[in-house]
């Protein structure tokens, strides 16, 4: 289904906010965050700890059923970490038990996974060389970007461009193979806006959160008419 043209005086943000007050983070840095359609923030909780060991680069899935799904990694480094999951059935207020993932199965390392038609779960990976990939828009080697395919059909991708202290948004119409900037949501040197996560609500409109100078987490919404 093709997009409506743009209402005039169209404005794509129409919302931004930090998920805490300034000052009151309750954690000394902030490195990702993934989001699922609600209206509100709540007190953050602690979903798993273990002594002495890192925890690392969670990713919240919904399920049709309704079943949140939390993926993330455990262990001391990126090269020992193995990959683990738990269950929710109340929206994320509790937990199941840790479930390990099958050896060599790490789960989807930051983005969410997609849902395929025949009810699998695909979390992207390549064994490929770098040099066998291209990108077709301008941006960094090293940060983390996440998207969605629209309800009208169009895909959108929050991204760093040259470095992290720049994070636009673009649109492709043709399923990837062209892409438009549509918007910058941040652009100040010295800083860093990194790990953005993206979904579409059941109303329409976009939420996009991501690491605000490893201090915050951002939130924003967006108008995907207006894009």
């Amino acid at each position: 289904m093709a997009p409506a043209p743009a209402p005039v005086n169209c404005r794509p943000l129409i919302k931004s906010e930090f998920t805490f007050p300034v000052n009151s983070t309750p954690f000394l840095m902030c490195h990702a965050s993934t989001i699922v359609e609600d209206g509100k923030w709540f007190a953050p909780a602690i979903a798993d700890n273990q002594t002495g060991v890192p925890m690392w680069n969670p990713a919240l899935f919904k399920l049709p059923s309704k079943e949140v799904l939390l993926f993330y990694k455990v262990g001391p480094s990126t090269q020992q970490w193995s990959g683990c999951m738990k269950r929710s059935y109340d929206f994320g207020f509790t937990w199941s038990r840790r479930e390990q993932l099958p050896p060599g199965i790490l789960g989807p390392i930051k983005n969410k996974p997609l849902l395929l038609g025949n009810g699998t779960l695909l979390c992207g990976t390549s064994v490929e060389s770098w040099n066998s990939w291209g990108a077709w828009v301008e941006m960094t080697h090293d940060a983390g970007i996440d998207g969605v395919k629209l309800t009208d059909g169009r895909l959108l991708l929050a991204y760093n461009t040259v470095s992290r202290a720049i994070l636009k948004v673009a649109i492709s119409p043709d399923d990837g193979d062209t892409w438009k900037e549509v918007l910058t949501l941040e652009d100040t040197t010295g800083m860093e806006f990194s790990y953005p996560a993206v979904i579409q609500a059941s109303d329409g409109f976009v939420h996009i959160t991501y690491t605000y100078n490893r201090t915050q987490i951002k939130h924003v919404v967006l108008q995907p008419n207006c894009l």
